[in-house]
């Protein structure tokens, strides 16, 4: 299967490319989107001959059965996830209760016991596809955000990558429909509507 790998310049992907690749995946290649894309991430591409592509050449594509999105922070049009058999973004929080950015910064202020990483199918709204899979883990207070974020993207999600990868390869893979929820957490400002009390007013992005 050919696929394309849709991230950011912050995660780390390599793990993701060599399970791909172990999985007898074809990466066509990846879109860090707007930004930067440091040394690092340029010769890691070099290593495993993938080629870079812009925001404007994935309308382009063609002859590509998945496209994962994993940190990615772009909107994903309909003429690029409707060509394609499996379009999956992997969202750092629960869903359906916890959409947007910054989720988990919300989900600590509000006390959360549990967090985790849902895989869903992309549709015309952020966050609001299928969901597929939900890889959960225990929230430890101790640790700050950006550690626990960093387990997130760098092991959490990595073990929900292996799943997904299985269940396409197996033919196993469906969603189900999200219920509606009164948490949605909008990162970057702007009205934010989340229960237990947070304040549904101009709120600039959390930085813990």
């Amino acid at each position: 299967m050919n696929v394309i790998l849709l991230t950011d310049c912050r995660i780390k992907i390599e793990n993701i490319i060599k399970i791909l690749l172990d999985n007898n995946f074809e990466i066509f290649g990846i879109c860090f989107g707007q930004c930067v894309i440091a040394e690092d991430k340029q010769a890691l591409c070099r290593e495993y001959q993938l080629q870079i592509l812009s925001k404007q050449e994935l309308i382009k594509c063609s002859g590509i059965d998945v496209i994962l999105s994993y940190g990615y922070t772009h909107y994903i049009p309909k003429k690029v996830f409707s060509s394609v058999k499996y379009c999956i973004n992997f969202h750092p929080g629960l869903l359906p209760e916890y959409k947007g950015c910054y989720t988990l910064y919300y989900g600590m202020i509000n006390g959360e016991k549990e967090w985790g990483m849902t895989a869903h199918f992309v549709n015309e709204k952020f966050d609001e596809g299928e969901i597929i899979l939900i890889e959960k883990f225990a929230l430890d207070y101790e640790k700050t955000g950006k550690e626990i974020a960093e387990h997130i993207w760098n092991e959490v999600g990595i073990n929900a990558v292996k799943k997904i990868v299985s269940m396409i390869k197996e033919n196993k893979i469906e969603g189900f429909s999200q219920k509606k929820t009164s948490k949605i957490a909008c990162g970057g400002g702007g009205d934010i509507t989340v229960e237990r009390g947070l304040i549904e007013k101009n709120l600039s992005p959390l930085r813990i």
